[in-house]
């Protein structure tokens, strides 16, 4: 057994590929010349940086995207990455939105151009209603400005065209519902809006009535998400190009493609209600699909989207589900087809409602993402073939545990997260990102990612150049001085980025060295959000379990509650997907996919699994929630709101299972926490100590006795002593820790401290058996030496044995000869010395090579390493040896 880790683990660790080193977007604002594309792929070389993706900008001219001098320069940028071993992705689109493609999707293709489904409700009135929908706008590109008006719309604003009625419903008092659609028209429609007339004699004045109605937006750039043709068109004159150019560099240099947030526009207008946010995106394609799968089919469930009616929340979670499958089949599927038929991996992210947060049902660029991809990131990630996010800012979030969680749900792990800057000052714009971003910051950001499940952090971004002088909120996007800044590379500590790439590049591969621990398993509550909407508490219980288990060491995974009805428990455990958890928590689940979840958690309870909920249940009430598989029931009930972090921790208490690692502080601050295992049982533990205080540490391994690893991700450093079950380490502010533990077998004993050195005509002196002995003594060694030691030898066969030795050796015990070798293997019976104290000797007889070559020019670059450099050990003989 070596006292050091693996000679490959070291290396790995030491050397990480450019999946592990940091990647940056790098944001092209015109053609760069031959001269600016080595340069500045230089600097990326020597800032550490493994990978990059060219993003076309708002800046560049729309209609020179994919020009024939764009791809000259993206071909010369894969060329040169080549030569500097740099490996590249290709960013799939111009600006952001993946799948318009600079708008040459829908050149020449109308039906291509999104559509959306929007909808009305008003009150009878002498036996008819009029109904409109008027105001629309898109909330997404308001943010945008004109200029961002301008690249999304052709001519600058949004018109409609092709209205179409879907539906128009009548609700009685009792709340049920009557079709009405053969008594309604539309009287009139226009580039902004329609009319709906609607003749209901007989109905009650005050009875409500609400009409839905399709358009296309003849002006957008944006594409039919739902309609797969509009996907192999973007796949034609998006990405083909690349392809075309880059020839030989596809699945080489050029590993993969890059989506960014694809969704069509976040539609609102003045007439909306119900519990919807923002339109749904429309084709004639859901339309046929609800026909097929849904009760009632497409008539059938518009009600449930129409009305805010709370009984329609099981009706409105079914419609999601066909709806994000038929959306993401639909693009993801057919792009990642196209990805693999021509060797490129897929990978990109989509819109989350998350980012920046830890509530699954937050707001950042629309107040309801439902209408996106139904927010079923699960379904998403089964396209990809590389798992990625997006994370705004330094705020500590969700994104890379999710990211992580998904990608292990389909057999990979880690992700990519892009991490960019928004900026939050009061009477600002976002895009004004935050040019006083400070390294320490972004640092601390980065860790925390890796340890929630990063493996890459992708900047966002490396800039070609840093714009002009101008300023104000109409130079946003436009000049790259304000287009989400900072660019990197203009940042005056970016002398430093060095360091922090090479640390990060550590820190990751040293996590993918093991598996995570697995103690908890937190259900998504999809059909939950799905029905009810952003508004329901399932969001804020998620935040509270997620954030406090990711800030208190509590290991736990993010698991889809349709995979929860497919699993199997004994034992203690729930069996999830590939990992087994003690605990399964499920914040605000309300509804569920399918019946099997409540027979999967009851035989989860009956085998011993803790089984907590907190927020309203399954049943639709708020009363007590299970604590425990014994049957206690205790805990906040919906009307209290999410359960304080004290309550959650207290109720997971006991979770780490007695077989592993644990790192925890001596006082009660964040830690932010990996544990885990590899397949020959070493344990790992890494943490960091976000604060601005020293920490106490405290390593916790089973009952034992265990050889300690830490690795320095800062230097590549490895250092390893014995320790029995605890550990204290005082570590710095900021500062991280990584440690590796490796039980040592009872019928081992390694013999690391207490050596001397005895060499002729001089007095003995200290020595250490992990390093050369050219690196001890300050002058050449002349003969042979003599390490000493007086060891306690316990009953049995044992042998020394020397590991790591390349030099002549004879052993004596208590004066007395125990044999000689000059090469492997190195091992010395001790067999008649057993139960006695003796005083070992190790007579080492090296080469002759630092006599006569140190400090002389002859030497070269060789190097010398005599003694013993291996901590020698005594190994209790097997039987029969």
């Amino acid at each position: 057994m070596m006292i050091e880790p693996a000679v490959e683990k070291l290396e790995r660790f030491r050397n990480p590929d450019f999946w592990h080193r940091p990647a940056n977007y790098w944001f092209w604002h015109r053609v760069p010349t031959e001269d600016e594309i080595l340069e500045q792929l230089t600097t990326m070389r020597q800032a550490g940086y493994g990978s990059f993706q060219v993003a076309v900008r708002l800046s560049w001219p729309l209609e020179e995207y994919l020009s024939r001098e764009y791809l000259a320069a993206v071909r010369t940028a894969a060329d040169t990455a080549r030569r500097l071993g740099l490996r590249m992705g290709v960013y799939d689109d111009y600006n952001w939105l993946s799948g318009h493609a600079g708008g040459k999707t829908v050149a020449g293709h109308d039906s291509f151009r999104e559509s959306h489904l929007f909808w009305t409700a008003s009150t009878v009135a002498d036996g008819r209603v009029e109904l409109t929908v008027s105001g629309i706008h898109a909330t997404d590109v308001d943010w945008l400005l004109e200029q961002g008006a301008e690249w999304v719309f052709e001519g600058g604003s949004p018109h409609w065209a092709d209205w179409e009625l879907q539906g128009v419903f009548l609700r009685s008092y009792d709340g049920e519902y009557r079709d009405v659609t053969d008594d309604a028209v539309i009287t009139r429609s226009g580039p902004n809006g329609a009319t709906v007339a609607v003749e209901v004699p007989g109905a009650p004045a005050g009875a409500r009535v609400a009409a839905a109605l399709s358009a296309r937006c003849a002006t957008s750039r944006m594409i039919d998400y739902l309609n797969p043709a509009a996907a192999r068109r973007f796949a034609e004159v998006g990405l083909q190009p690349y392809v075309d150019a880059l020839g030989d560099h596809i699945g080489d240099t050029v590993v993969y493609v890059f989506f960014d947030q694809p969704h069509s526009c976040f539609w609102d207008w003045t007439e909306r209600t119900g519990t919807l946010g923002a339109s749904l995106m429309y084709s004639t394609t859901l339309r046929e699909a609800a026909d097929r799968k849904l009760d009632g089919g497409w008539r059938g469930i518009l009600p449930s989207l129409l009305f805010d009616d709370a009984r329609q929340a099981e009706a409105r979670a079914r419609f999601f589900s066909l709806y994000a499958a038929t959306a993401t089949d639909a693009f993801f599927g057919t792009v990642a087809d196209w990805c693999h038929e021509h060797g490129l991996l897929f990978s990109g992210h989509e819109v989350l409602a998350h980012v920046g947060s830890w509530d699954i049902t937050d707001t950042v660029i629309a107040d309801d993402v439902r209408s996106n991809f139904g927010m079923d990131y699960f379904a998403i990630d089964a396209f990809r073939d590389v798992t990625a996010v997006d994370a705004r800012n330094n705020d500590t979030q969700l994104s890379a545990k999710f990211g992580d969680s998904v990608a292990r749900a389909h057999g990979r792990s880690g992700c990519i997260v892009e991490q960019y800057y928004a900026r939050v000052e009061p009477g600002t714009h976002f895009g004004a990102g935050q040019w006083e971003l400070r390294l320490p910051d972004m640092r601390a950001q980065a860790i925390r990612h890796h340890l929630l499940g990063a493996r890459q952090f992708l900047e966002h971004a490396f800039w070609l150049t840093d714009g002009d002088e101008r300023d104000g909120r109409e130079a946003l996007f436009v000049n790259p001085r304000f287009d989400f800044p900072p660019g990197m590379n203009f940042e005056p500590w970016f002398g430093h980025h060095r360091a922090f790439a090479d640390e990060s590049a550590a820190l990751s591969q040293f996590l993918d060295e093991f598996e995570p621990d697995t103690d908890v398993a937190l259900v998504y509550p999809l059909s939950t959000i799905a029905g009810y909407g952003p508004a329901h508490p399932a969001g804020a219980h998620f935040a509270v379990w997620a954030e406090t288990m990711a800030r208190h060491g509590v290991q736990y995974r993010i698991v889809d509650e349709r995979a929860v009805v497919g699993s199997r428990s004994d034992n203690g455990r729930i069996a999830i997907g590939g990992a087994r958890y003690r605990c399964i928590v499920l914040p605000g689940v309300q509804l569920t996919p399918a019946d099997g979840l409540g027979e999967a958690l009851a035989g989860a309870r009956a085998a011993g699994v803790r089984v907590v909920a907190s927020g309203p249940t399954l049943s639709g009430g708020d009363g007590a929630r299970e604590r425990d598989g014994s049957g206690e029931f205790g805990g906040v009930g919906a009307a209290a709101g999410p359960p304080a972090p004290e309550d959650v921790l207290e109720i997971l208490k006991g979770m780490r299972g007695d077989d592993a690692i644990a790192i925890t502080p001596g006082d009660r601050r964040t830690l932010w926490t990996r544990t885990g295992r590899d397949q020959d049982a070493t344990l790992y533990a890494a943490a960091f100590n976000d604060a601005d205080t020293p920490a106490d540490l405290v390593v916790e391994l089973p009952e034992g006795r265990w050889r300690l690893s830490r690795w320095t991700p800062s230097t590549g450093q490895v250092d390893t002593r014995d320790t029995g079950r605890l550990t204290v380490l005082n570590v710095d502010a900021q500062e991280i820790v990584c440690v590796s533990a490796v039980r040592v077998p009872e019928d081992e004993i390694p013999l690391t401290a207490g050596w001397t050195l005895m060499l002729a005509g001089r007095e003995a002196v200290p020595v250490s058996v992990e390093t050369p002995l050219e690196e001890q003594l300050p002058e050449p060694l002349e003969g042979a030496v003599t390490y000493v030691q007086r060891v306690r030898l316990p009953q049995g066969e044992w042998e020394l044995v020397l590991d790591g030795m390349r030099d002549a050796v004879e052993v004596f015990a208590d004066g007395e000869p125990v044999g000689r070798a000059a090469w492997p293997p190195y091992r010395f019976a001790l067999d008649r010395f057993a139960g006695r104290d003796v005083r070992l000797e190790i007579a080492v007889a090296p080469s002759a090579a630092d006599r006569y070559y140190r400090g002389s020019p002859l030497r070269g670059r060789s190097s010398m390493r005599s003694g013993i450099t291996e901590p020698p050990r005594l190994v209790r003989r097997p039987i029969g040896k």
